[in-house]
């Protein structure tokens, strides 16, 4: 039995050893050959890039910052917008400042507090997946924008004249207000001030604030009426490719030429395939 058993054992630990020396599946490289495709950890896939000769062009370009090692940070082309996730889908994810409004002991009334959120001409803010939030007690945040020459104004209020009355979870006009963003905003900025003197409220909500997030990052919590803590929080871009530029799409990739009203497209993968579709040979086989 024992003989038996030995041919058996050997066999087995030779299987082992074969499995243990074949080498791993490397997962395809989504940047151009030779280029970088990180900045810390923001991936940053082709048709964006580093440096040049890395993307489709200037528009596309990402700047690295290395405020201190091993730190990195990416920023969208030159701008000081910071750079948090890019998608081959289309989406870009980053951080926009908040506008706050703040009692001080002594102030008679509070005016507007604006600040200014424009973003580049070709990213504009996603109306699907971003919302517009006002935090406050006794406040408004407005929207000031532009599109393409027509002023757009939007905003909501927020009121409650007791601190129980503020619900966690509840975003509809007591302690928290919510819109939909309008559609294709670029040049914008956001405002947001006291709607009236009133001394009492602002013992337990001192503060307004103003706010474009992903509406999915966002879940409002009572506390947030006496101090909303965040100084930046993440929103999401669209991206697309202007069609005279015509980038081919990669093998087993298809267009859409519907973006921004169809003076953009994008590149998407056939079913069955993944990758980045914006390379030659992007689209592999799904496993």
């Amino acid at each position: 039995m024992v003989m038996k058993i030995k041919p058996i054992m050997a066999f087995l630990v030779m299987m082992n050893i074969a499995l243990l020396s074949t080498p791993l599946a490397v997962e395809a490289s989504e940047a151009l050959p030779g280029c970088d495709e990180w900045c810390g950890k923001v991936h940053i896939p082709y048709p964006f890039g580093i440096k040049e000769g890395c993307y489709l062009n200037q528009n596309f370009s990402i700047t690295c910052h290395k405020t201190g090692p091993p730190k990195a940070e990416a920023f969208l082309m030159h701008t000081n917008i910071r750079v948090m996730n890019i998608s081959t889908n289309g989406e870009l994810h980053v951080l926009r400042p908040i506008v706050r409004n703040c009692y001080s002991y002594g102030d008679d009334y509070l005016d507007m507090n604006e600040t200014d959120l424009s973003v580049p001409t070709m990213y504009p803010l996603s109306r699907s997946k971003n919302k517009f939030i006002t935090i406050g007690c006794n406040h408004v945040g407005l929207i000031l924008g532009d599109d393409q020459g027509t002023n757009v104004e939007s905003g909501c209020i927020s009121v409650c004249t007791r601190r129980s009355s503020v619900v966690d979870g509840l975003c509809s006009g007591s302690g928290c207000c919510q819109l939909d963003i309008p559609k294709g905003l670029t040049n914008l900025s956001l405002a947001v001030g006291e709607l009236l003197n009133y001394t009492e409220i602002r013992k337990f909500s001192p503060c307004g604030y103003a706010f474009i997030i992903e509406a999915k990052r966002f879940q409002f919590l009572s506390s947030y009426i006496d101090k909303f803590e965040e100084k930046e929080v993440e929103a999401v871009l669209s991206w697309g490719i202007r069609k005279e530029l015509e980038l081919a799409c990669g093998l087993n990739a298809r267009r859409n030429n519907s973006i921004f009203n169809g003076t953009h497209y994008r590149c998407h993968c056939l079913d069955g395939y993944e990758g980045n579709p914006y390379l030659p040979h992007g689209c592999q086989g799904k496993a």
